[in-house]
């Protein structure tokens, strides 16, 4: 299931993290996500795609997201981002 969201602040961020994927450390963060912008996945996790989030000054893409419902919304726990040059790279390895 693919989701389009708007997000709203980000409430924290942890430097290292394990992608529950792909077990890649990445960069994660975690964003509060209005219960309206995704009726349907309460109670079961889904995956959301974001094309680019401007993050620490840098463009960073964010891969996948995994969304867990929570009392206020949904809590969305990033598993990692890539940078523009990592992007490059694998762009160029296509």
């Amino acid at each position: 299931m693919v989701v389009d969201a708007v997000y709203q602040t980000v409430v924290y961020e942890s430097p290292r993290q394990v992608c529950h994927t792909c077990g890649r450390v990445g960069i994660a963060v975690q964003k509060l996500l209005l219960t309206r912008e995704i009726p349907t996945v309460r109670r079961r996790q889904a995956h959301i795609r974001i094309k680019f989030r401007r993050w620490n000054h840098h463009t960073a893409i964010v891969l996948q997201m995994t969304v867990v419902s929570t009392v206020r919304g949904y809590r969305l726990s990033l598993i990692h981002t890539v940078s523009k040059e990592e992007m490059l790279v694998l762009l160029l390895k296509v």
